[in-house]
């Protein structure tokens, strides 16, 4: 009892001190707070659209800041831009879908015109195949889209094929592309009415020529206005 009340006068200053250092560090530690870690308000996107159908889309703060518009045309190209899927088709298929995109209602005239898209009026396949391929999807909407706003006018669908295989074989495969094409159209509101189809095989090639740049053209179908 004698040693230990003799060494307290000596610790206690010790202990005191030792807890005056460690409750200003504390202090010290809570004013130094992180202001990179504070994060933002999170922000909702929302989207309105006016009477005329000209669409408006901006982000406002979730405590009621202001609201930044975008235009129609800066959604499009960050849409295009950033779909992976719309980037892995080719630069004319992209031309053809941004005219559509642009697109007004198309009208007979248009036929006539070589800078619009109704001007192009062959759909080529690949070997053996009868399938669509995706970039001329766009073409044959421009397409449908003129003949359903249209029922006076008519088209003819010419199915071709390449000069491999026989002549049976091929007229065959050049109708089920015609008729894919017909369906294809159908599909996009075209009156069966409004369409014929004709096969000629390998019959009328477009370039008359033996090699697989020839093959490539002679496999098609061709649009025939006729009336307008």
């Amino acid at each position: 009892m004698k040693y230990t009340a003799s060494i307290l006068p000596r610790i206690l200053p010790v202990f005191i001190c030792a807890l005056i250092l460690s409750a200003c560090s504390q202090q010290q530690a809570v004013k130094k707070v992180d202001t990179n870690s504070v994060k933002t308000p999170v922000q909702t996107m929302v989207s309105t659209s006016g009477g005329g159908g000209n669409g408006v889309s901006g982000a406002i703060n979730a405590n009621g800041g202001s609201l930044s518009t975008i235009s129609n045309d800066d959604l499009r190209s960050q849409d295009l831009a950033g779909d992976s899927r719309v980037n892995t088709i080719d630069p004319d298929s992209m031309a053809a879908i941004n005219e559509l995109m642009d697109s007004k209602s198309y009208t007979p005239a248009d036929l006539n015109d070589p800078n619009s898209i109704l001007a192009q009026r062959i759909i080529y396949f690949d070997y053996d195949q009868a399938t669509i391929l995706d970039k001329y999807k766009a073409v044959l909407a421009a397409h449908a889209e003129l003949l359903a706003n249209n029922p006076q006018i008519r088209v003819r669908l010419e199915g071709h094929a390449d000069e491999r295989g026989s002549r049976e074989y091929n007229i065959a495969l050049s109708e089920r592309r015609a008729q894919t094409v017909r369906q294809y159209l159908s599909f996009k509101n075209v009156d069966s009415s409004q369409m014929e189809t004709v096969a000629f095989g390998e019959e009328k090639p477009l370039v008359p020529s033996h090699n697989d740049a020839a093959w490539s053209k002679n496999r098609r179908v061709e649009i025939n206005y006729l009336t307008y």
